[in-house]
């Protein structure tokens, strides 16, 4: 089996999220038509069957507990994906999608940005990237200043400022204006030595994006520190990113020499898309030899909307180890429960016949979880097509 198979089953979230993924069809499913797959613990949950007085209602229990039933679960699964669906829609259609597209001229995965191109590459005689090369450091204040474009004479003018890199450009080839203000600030650095080469990192940055006065964007890396052995490798992280109308929060923490964590949320005007919460077990702190087997245990959780999540394990340093591992032994070595308001809905599992994922229920009924994950990738599809053309084949 290939190995990005087992890590999909690791990190579940790359096939429910399914952003820019695409895959071939696999042939199986679940309500639309394709075969369930047997579910070898299905012997003990017949028992219940036994019971059964004839209510189609019998999956739930009569004593007033509240317990969903199996098609309940199915219906929040699927509930929580149109949740977000909608929120990716607000996303599709905020203000900073919609000036991406006009100042790209983006169309169905296409784009015709050769005006963009040329106006950025008149601003390289004025901010010289390439002394970041020779150097290892960008020189921020002696590029500070505000930049603005001249489409008349397809130019830029600089004025003095201090503590900013400042520039106003057109939204669109189009426009008769300088309606885009872009504004870097806050800018600070660090010296690390890297290979025996000293080098200067960044450990502070603030930078938005403004249309006619209104920010789209918004990049503010609040926190950064580095180790200082050989490979200065972040230690803490701290990132909040504003992509009108959502609000991304991203940090990293060193736990321990080997033990790391990782989290972050997406909200959409104070309602949860989509989060992830994650630890890293490694096996060894010699950095510059770390291998695969290393990576001891990922474990975390992965939210889509506040309401449905999956928390995972997985050892994933032994999986790698293994050639060609069995069903038995990646399920023994990766676990994965699906939540639903706090609640365990399901199991998810490698399926060897299904070659696939499957979700075992709590009844022992299980799919593959095609349906779920193939119908939010062809609905996303559609939300940023613009941008991204066809990717989706099943």
């Amino acid at each position: 089996m290939k190995k990005f198979k087992i890590f999909s089953i690791c990190t579940l979230l790359v096939m429910l999220m399914f952003v820019g993924f695409s895959c071939s069809d696999s042939g199986t499913g679940g309500d639309n038509g394709d075969p369930q797959v047997e579910n070898p613990n299905d012997d003990q949950d017949n028992d219940d069957d036994q019971n059964d007085d004839g209510d189609d209602n019998d999956d739930s229990d009569d004593d007033g507990s509240g317990e969903t039933t199996v098609e309940e679960d199915k219906e929040h699964i699927e509930l929580s994906i149109d949740n977000a669906l909608s929120a990716l829609e607000d996303l599709g259609k905020g203000d900073l999608s919609v000036a991406i597209e006009t100042f790209l001229q983006a169309n169905a995965g296409e784009v015709d940005a050769a005006w963009a191109e040329d106006m950025f590459t008149e601003l390289e005689g004025y901010i010289n990237t390439s002394s970041i090369e020779e150097n290892h450091r960008f020189d921020f204040a002696a590029h500070a200043g505000t930049y603005t474009w001249n489409s008349g004479s397809q130019t830029w003018t600089k004025t003095s400022a201090s503590g900013q890199i400042v520039l106003h450009f057109p939204s669109s080839s189009s426009s008769n204006s300088n309606d885009v203000t872009v504004t870097l600030s806050e800018y600070d650095d660090t010296a690390v030595v890297i290979d025996g080469d000293g080098f200067y990192l960044p450990t502070s940055l603030s930078t938005k994006v403004e249309l006619d006065g209104t920010e789209i964007f918004r990049f503010d890396l609040k926190e950064i520190a580095y180790s200082d052995n050989a490979l200065p490798i972040p230690t803490a992280l701290d990132i909040e990113i504003f992509t009108a109308p959502f609000t991304h929060q991203i940090m990293f923490a060193k736990n321990s020499n080997t033990e790391y964590q990782f989290s972050l949320t997406v909200d959409n005007n104070g309602t949860l898309v989509t989060g992830l919460d994650t630890k890293l077990t490694l096996a060894h702190s010699d950095y510059n030899n770390l291998d695969e087997d290393d990576f001891e245990m990922l474990t975390g959780t992965f939210n889509l909307t506040q309401d449905l999540a999956i928390d995972f394990s997985g050892e994933i340093g032994t999986l790698a180890a293994l050639d060609d591992p069995s069903e038995n032994q990646i399920n023994s070595l990766v676990t994965a429960e699906v939540l639903y308001q706090d609640t365990k809905i399901g199991d998810l599992e490698y399926s060897a016949e299904a070659e696939n994922v499957i979700i075992i229920y709590k009844d022992g009924s299980s799919e593959t979880v095609d349906r779920y994950y193939e119908r939010f990738a062809e609905e996303l599809e559609l939300i940023f097509h613009t941008y991204t053309g066809d990717w989706v084949s099943f």
